[in-house]
């Protein structure tokens, strides 16, 4: 019984972490679309950032996900 009921669990565990992990690797896609450059002519705010070292899609998003939530907090004038 125990070991039919850790089975159980087991198996949705790992249903669950492919979902997860398709679910990743979807959003990682969608992320290198937005962000890469669509030419080398391309001065949109990815292919800047980019062209540092050591920057790369993740950190780009993280840095643009923390700048917009930043200027949520600046006030706007009335």
């Amino acid at each position: 019984m125990a070991k039919d009921a850790r089975a159980t669990t087991l198996r949705m565990l790992i249903g669950h972490i492919e979902n997860l992990s398709s679910s990743i690797e979807k959003l990682e896609k969608q992320m290198k679309a937005i962000l890469s450059p669509s030419s080398e002519d391309d001065n949109s705010l990815g292919g800047n950032f980019l062209s540092i070292k050591g920057v790369g899609d993740k950190t780009l998003a993280a840095l643009i996900s923390a700048l917009t939530a930043l200027t949520s907090l600046i006030p706007r004038p009335l």
